[in-house]
């Protein structure tokens, strides 16, 4: 499972970051319990206007390249289904 959020400030990342913690969290759990029965959770926040928001932190500044994106996940994961959820402005 790929998380991409992208937000414009780091105010934006607490609304949900505490959720979005215990969901990795328990997703790193149960795949070393299991092997490799449980999906992979990758996150990956954008932050498009803070300054503050570092790389180091685990923050990407800037926005997404979704079409490189895909192509990876295509090429990491070949013949296999993909869904794409998406939530924000239009």
């Amino acid at each position: 499972v790929y998380f991409v959020w992208v937000v414009q400030n780091l105010d934006q990342y607490s609304w949900f970051s505490h959720e979005l913690t215990e969901a990795y969290d328990a997703s790193q759990k149960k795949a070393s319990k299991t092997g490799s029965k449980c999906p992979r959770l990758e996150v990956m926040v954008y932050v498009t206007r803070d300054e503050k928001a570092t790389e180091s932190d685990g923050f990407i500044k800037g926005r997404p390249n979704i079409p490189k994106l895909f192509a990876d996940v295509v090429t990491e994961f070949p013949n296999k289904a993909a869904q794409v959820f998406v939530c924000g402005p239009g």
